[in-house]
């Protein structure tokens, strides 16, 4: 008796396909892929905890169940102890730091602060 196997299921969702070849020939991604992926949504608050940066230390670990399981959005960087980088600090000044010839990936900053953290 002969019999078939049944022909492998694939997937129906959409996902983005890697170019390979453009990646070994040293060809960047398009940075406004993320502008047309985010064309029509609706960008809905987060419903994340809110907090400052003095607020952010090891009581906070030890009283609040959620603590490092739920993300956060930190309001203030005041008080974690950590230098940032000034407001006006753009993908030219990390190119200039690390090297123009080192692929980085970026989202353009007011898509960024429109997803992370909507104000």
């Amino acid at each position: 008796m002969i019999t078939f196997k049944a022909p492998a299921r694939k997937s129906a969702r959409k996902r983005t396909r890697r170019d390979y070849a453009g990646l070994n020939s040293g060809q960047g991604s398009d940075p406004n892929r993320w502008m047309r992926i985010l064309e029509g949504k609706i960008i809905k608050d987060d419903p994340f905890q809110r907090l400052k940066g003095h607020a952010v230390g090891l009581e906070w670990l030890a009283d609040d169940e959620s603590a490092m399981r739920e993300p956060i959005v930190i309001a203030t960087p005041e008080g974690l102890g950590m230098k940032m980088p000034p407001s006006n600090f753009t993908v030219d000044d990390v190119t200039q730091l690390i090297g123009g010839n080192m692929p980085v990936e970026v989202i353009g900053l007011s898509c960024f602060r429109l997803i992370i953290s909507p104000n």
